[in-house]
């Protein structure tokens, strides 16, 4: 018999394969105009067949199969896809542009009257390769000798299990076990020349490199973060430390004993302890700094339930509820640029499906590697499949200035997203280990934490602010993603993506009800209402949706394409898009205005914008699973100078440096900083910051004394000294 090589040619290999594999291999040669349709391995231009797309072959009658990819003209509402169903056929999922993913029983299905096809093909081998396993350029973890390991995803378990036994005493391809959690999945060590082969039977739906081995990813977050700034000292103060919150975090082994999380770790499901980057992950997230407060957590009034990674994905569908976990982290690693996965698109399910839940990752630490992006080192280095989801958090490594660490992995996405989403401190955290002790890591993996533990107060504000309910994975994302502190160029880019998390921002949004939700389908338009008040100096507009999963043979992620433009009396803003063309200098550039075909998020700023209403148009520009919600989020950030450390109550060594940090409008007079002693009756020179400065050393003076946060300050431009009560919320003493 012969198998198929799209690089090596044909060769004779001597197989007992069973005759359903023999000759499968046939690579489609779309030639004529037709539809584009983007698969991960390339682009196809389907034509028009002279069969009948019902029409099977030998082999798809014989594994009782058929994969049909099906184009139209326009994207099919429901009635529509109700018709091909009624027909006989499941649509498995969508694929850009305007076409389907069908599958059918050979004798049981029919071509429906209406929509008709534009034109369509079978499922070809290529079709259903990754991009690596297309061009060959495997990493060298799944290689196995002289084989590739491998997942092949099938059209149910049935068909896996005789996938499974026609592989029997195969000399080119050897089953190492059907997934228990994924029974269609089968896990294959084949002979890479027989790769396509293998592909090509009908109930093979897609095909993809197996994971990679999972690597933690570790190489003085509160304040960077401004979680002490909604956990006040004083009376009256906000007091979001994540009370009732829980967070599933999966690492190397078990952690503790540590004083600082003891009885709050509601369950462990984790193996034995394989080191401390478990232990100072979670004391990022939430540990109590009951023996050492400079290594408190980001929430510490959280609960955790532990696990040796991946549990704490594996499982969460089922512990949503049992445990109700609302946040996970992982800081772990699963190969570079990966692509769309399986496990992506598990990782976007689960958050469709458990809408109070939201995946926080650590964006890698491969910020100079190449990862076959196409733009060389430095770029596309996102490490890992599941991270490379459109409904998840990546978060990239900052160091204590705001600065993104070389180490920390770049975007885009393997089809052009905007990864990551934020950025965290994640350069030497001091947080707990094991046996009651601190130390000081680094690398996404305290990034991750860091950004955990922050959604976790924003839960707690929520149900502070909501009678006590849940709120939205995907509405929290999008606040957090509207309020964050932009670092690196204007708008978003592939290296801080929208930029520092700030949890006091974050929280007020929260106060305030800034948020909009809504639903719309293919082809409609909602206008919402805005006003801006007046002496805003930026007004921020996110609208974001939580996208269907993609197929994981799909070329591009994206699902349902929403558009939005903000208007006001004739003129209008388009959304800030990056370019993800590779090559270095697109990659570089700022964002533009435009039109995003890309995203599952869209935002508009405007600068000293004038006061009034404006209005948000949504548009369901290509819904094919619809009505798809989507949240509006807004800030109108004003022109100000806030202290965000200290707030009022912290201790301060005297002697030591303390990082001092405030929040404040975009502008260009420099900072000065002065303190107090006497509540403001007089002040002392501390020093002087850059105008686009957030945070300044100050050398906390020798002498004992209390110093509060309302007389410790940072203004522009100052000329005579501010009262204490517009310095800060710190009361008087």
């Amino acid at each position: 018999m012969t198998f198929g090589s799209q690089c090596a040619g044909f060769f004779p290999i001597l197989d007992p394969m069973k005759k359903l594999f023999a000759g499968l291999l046939v690579l489609s040669s779309f030639v004529s105009v037709g539809q584009r349709v983007h698969f991960q391995s390339g682009t196809y231009v389907l034509t028009t067949q002279k069969e009948s797309i019902a029409t099977a072959d030998a082999d798809e009658k014989e594994a009782q199969n058929m994969y049909r990819v099906v184009a139209f003209d326009r994207v099919l509402t429901d009635a529509e896809k109700g018709a091909w169903q009624k027909a006989g056929w499941e649509l498995v999922g969508y694929l850009p542009d305007r076409a389907y993913l069908l599958r059918g029983i050979p004798g049981r299905v029919k071509a429906a009257a209406e929509p008709q096809a534009v034109a369509w093909s079978r499922l070809s081998a290529e079709m259903k390769l990754t991009q690596l396993l297309s061009n060959g350029n495997v990493p060298d973890y799944v290689e196995v000798r002289d084989r590739w390991e491998v997942l092949f995803l099938l059209a149910d378990t049935r068909s896996a299990l005789r996938f499974e036994q026609q592989l029997s005493g195969s000399s080119v391809a050897q089953v190492v076990r059907i997934e228990t959690d994924e029974p269609q999945v089968v896990r294959v060590q084949v002979i890479p020349q027989a790769l396509r082969a293998l592909a090509a039977h009908p109930a093979v739906q897609f095909v993809q490199q197996k994971e990679a081995p999972a690597e933690p990813e570790n190489n003085v977050g509160r304040k960077n973060h401004r979680t002490n700034a909604i956990q006040n000292e004083y009376t009256g103060g906000r007091a979001y430390d994540g009370t009732g919150v829980v967070v599933g975090h999966g690492d190397d082994g078990d952690i503790g004993p540590h004083v600082d999380f003891t009885g709050r770790i509601l369950a462990n499901y984790s193996n034995a302890s394989q080191g401390n980057h478990g232990d100072h992950v979670a004391g990022t997230i939430l540990g109590g700094g009951n023996k050492d407060p400079r290594g408190r957590g980001n929430a510490p009034g959280a609960d955790l339930v532990y696990y040796s990674y991946p549990g704490n994905l594996t499982q969460v569908d089922n512990h949503y509820g049992l445990h109700a976990v609302r946040v996970t982290n992982s800081s772990y690693s699963d190969g570079c640029n990966a692509g769309y996965t399986m496990n992506t698109r598990t990782m976007d399910q689960d958050i469709r499906q458990n809408k109070k839940l939201m995946h926080v990752f650590s964006a890698g630490n491969n910020g100079t590697a190449n990862c076959n992006y196409g733009a060389g080192a430095g770029w596309g280095n996102i490490t890992g499949g599941h991270k490379q989801g459109k409904n998840i958090i990546a978060v990239a490594n900052l160091d204590g200035n705001d600065a993104i660490a070389a180490s920390s992995s770049r975007g885009p996405a393997h089809d052009g997203r905007i990864k990551p989403e934020v950025a965290a401190l994640g350069t030497n955290v001091f947080s707990t280990i094991e046996n009651h002790s601190y130390a000081s890591f680094t690398g996404t993996s305290m990034a991750c934490p860091g950004t955990a533990g922050t959604l976790a107060t924003l839960y707690h504000a929520y149900r502070s602010t909501h009678i006590g309910q849940d709120p939205d994975g995907g509405l929290v994302k999008a606040i957090v993603m509207n309020t964050a502190d932009d670092l690196g160029n204007a708008g978003p880019d592939f290296l801080y993506g929208y930029g520092r998390v700030n949890a006091l921002r974050a929280a007020r949004a929260i106060e305030q009800n800034r948020f909009m939700i809504d639903s719309l389908g293919a082809g409609q338009t909602d206008t919402l209402n805005l006003t801006v008040p007046a002496n805003t100096k930026e007004l921020r507009v996110l609208v974001y949706w939580t996208d269907p999963e993609a197929l994981a043979n799909a070329g591009r992620a994206l699902v349902n394409n929403l558009n939005f433009r903000l208007v006001r009396d004739g003129q209008f803003w388009l959304p800030w898009v990056l370019n993800p063309n590779k090559n270095v200098a697109s990659l570089n550039a700022a964002a533009v205005r435009a039109v995003d075909s890309l995203n599952n998020v869209e935002q508009v700023t405007l600068a000293d914008p004038l006061a009034g209403p404006y209005k948000i148009l949504v548009n369901g520009f290509n819904v094919p699973q619809g009505p798809q919600k989507y949240y509006v989020v807004y800030e109108f950030v004003p022109d100000y100078v806030e202290l965000t450390y200290p707030m009022g109550g912290e201790a301060v060594v005297p002697g030591s440096n303390e990082s001092i940090r405030w929040d404040a409008s975009a502008g260009t007079t420099p900072f000065t900083l002065e303190w107090s002693s006497n509540g403001g009756a007089s002040w002392s020179f501390a020093g002087t910051a850059p105008a686009a400065a957030r945070s300044a050393n100050w050398s906390v003076p020798t002498t004992p004394r209390e110093i509060c946060g309302c007389a410790l300050f940072a203004e522009r431009n100052r000329t005579k000294p501010m009262p204490p009560s517009k310095t800060s919320r710190c009361p008087r003493r």
